[in-house]
């Protein structure tokens, strides 16, 4: 209800559906395969979030439904900070393959099909 006392209804639709990819630096070989799976994330360098944001959250799940040990964790609260890094070939990140274009860094598909999904209101 809200302050008026008259309910108020939202309603939810989505505004993005995109594959869900593997971004990483064009000069990684692995930027001209076709796809990767998780299990190819084994023993990488990724890129995330601060610790306990929920990207770091949504990493760690992924990675322990996978059985992804990875070898390193770069963490940081920007998404240029974290694009910079993609692009100098630190590690990889999991996100939307518009990122691609958009950041200069390349997106391979990952096998199984995932779709991000990102949700307006109006």
């Amino acid at each position: 209800c809200g302050s008026s006392g008259r309910w108020m209804f939202f309603a939810s639709s989505d505004l993005v559906q995109e594959r869900q990819c593997v971004l990483m630096s064009p000069d990684d070989p692995r930027a001209a395969l076709p796809w990767l799976s998780f299990g190819d994330l084994q023993g990488c360098n990724m890129i995330s979030g601060l610790e306990n944001s929920a990207e770091d959250r949504m990493l760690r799940r992924t990675c322990q439904k996978y059985g992804i040990s990875l070898s390193r964790v770069y963490r940081s609260d920007g998404i240029d900070t974290n694009m910079r890094l993609v692009r100098d070939g630190m590690g990889v990140v999991l996100g939307p393959e518009s990122f691609a274009s958009y950041y200069g860094v390349s997106a391979v598909p990952l096998q199984k099909a995932c779709t991000i999904f990102a949700v307006g209101s109006r």
